[in-house]
C-alpha cells in the first residue's frame, strides 16, 4: 500500500533517500512470500520516481524492504549483494513464479497510464523505457506505437485534447505539446485560486460587523471587489484565447479601471483652495 504524506521540515529519510518535493511517497510494506510481487514493484517504482532515487541505489533499497524468507531466497539465487536492479527484479519475479521477459513488459506498457501527480515528461520517459524492453526488435515502429499509447494514457482531459488537436505524428513533438499545455493549466489554476481568494476576502469585508460601515471602509471593499471582478474578466478572456476562441475574446475590451468613489472630505478640500 502506498501512502502520500507530507515530509517533516528538513527531514532526511536515511536509506530511502532525501525527498526534495513538498510531498513524499512512503515505500510499500515489506515484501514477503505472500505479497503480490508485481504490485509491490509497481509501488516501489512509484516511490523511486517520486523520491528521485538514483538507479544505483535501487537494488539495495529493494533488499532492505524484504523479509528474512525473501532474503534467504535471494541468497540462494546469488543475488543478495548486487547493484543490478533489473537483474534482482527478474530473479524475484522468477522466485514468485511470475513471467519474465518481453511479454511481461509488453503487458505493463499497454496498461501504463499517467498517475496522479506525475508530470508528462516522467510518464513519457517511462513509456519509452518500457517499450525498449517489451519490443527490442521494433525500433522502426517505436514512434507510432509510443505516440498511440502516450495519447491513451494522458490523465488530464485538457492536455489530451491539446495533443489530439495538434495532430502531431511524432512522439517527441507530441510530448512537447503536452508539456506546454500542462504548464498553461498549472498557471491558470494558480490564477483562478488568486482571483477566488481576492473575491472571498472582499465579500467577507462587505458584511457589517456592527450594523454600520464607514465610508472609507466601504470604498476599500468596493475597490477590492472591482479588482476581483477585473481579474475574473481577464482570466475568462485568457481561457477563451487558450481554447482558440480568439474572435470572441478580441471583440471584448479589457476591463476599464474604475474610478474610486469620491469622499466628502476630498470635496471640502477643493472648496477651501
Amino acid at each position: 500500500m502506498v501512502r502520500i504524506n507530507r515530509a517533516p521540515d528538513g527531514a532526511t529519510n536515511g536509506e530511502r533517500g532525501r525527498i526534495d518535493g513538498p510531498e513524499w511517497v512512503r515505500p510499500p510494506e515489506v515484501l514477503t512470500m505472500v505479497s503480490n510481487v508485481e504490485t509491490w514493484f509497481e509501488h516501489m517504482e512509484l516511490y523511486f520516481r517520486a523520491g528521485r532515487i538514483a538507479p544505483e541505489r535501487r537494488a539495495a533499497l529493494v533488499q532492505y524492504h524484504t523479509d528474512a524468507e525473501v532474503r534467504s531466497i535471494m541468497r540462494a539465487m546469488d543475488v543478495q549483494e548486487t547493484d543490478d536492479y533489473d537483474g534482482l527484479k527478474s530473479a524475484l519475479f522468477e522466485a514468485f513464479g511470475v513471467r519474465t521477459g518481453p511479454e511481461r513488459f509488453s503487458a505493463e506498457f499497454f496498461r501504463r497510464k499517467q498517475q496522479r501527480g506525475e508530470c508528462v515528461r516522467v510518464f513519457a520517459g517511462h513509456l519509452r523505457r518500457l517499450f525498449s524492453k517489451a519490443f527490442p526488435e521494433m525500433s522502426g515502429s517505436a514512434d507510432k506505437i509510443l505516440l498511440q499509447q502516450f495519447k491513451a494514457g494522458l490523465s488530464a482531459d485538457s492536455v489530451k485534447t491539446a495533443v489530439l488537436r495538434s495532430e502531431m505524428d511524432n512522439f517527441a513533438e507530441a510530448v512537447e505539446v503536452a508539456v506546454k499545455e500542462e504548464r498553461v493549466v498549472r498557471e491558470l489554476t494558480t490564477l483562478e485560486a488568486s482571483v477566488a481568494s481576492i473575491k472571498t476576502d472582499a465579500y467577507q469585508e462587505d458584511e457589517p460587523t456592527a450594523g454600520r460601515v464607514t465610508e472609507a471602509a466601504a470604498a476599500a471593499v468596493t475597490t477590492r471587489k472591482e479588482v476581483g471582478d477585473d481579474l475574473a474578466e481577464v482570466l475568462r478572456q485568457l481561457k477563451e484565447l487558450l481554447t482558440d476562441n480568439i474572435p470572441a475574446a478580441t471583440k471584448r475590451p479589457l476591463p476599464r479601471q474604475r474610478r474610486r468613489p469620491e469622499r466628502r472630505g476630498d470635496r471640502r478640500k477643493l472648496f477651501k483652495v
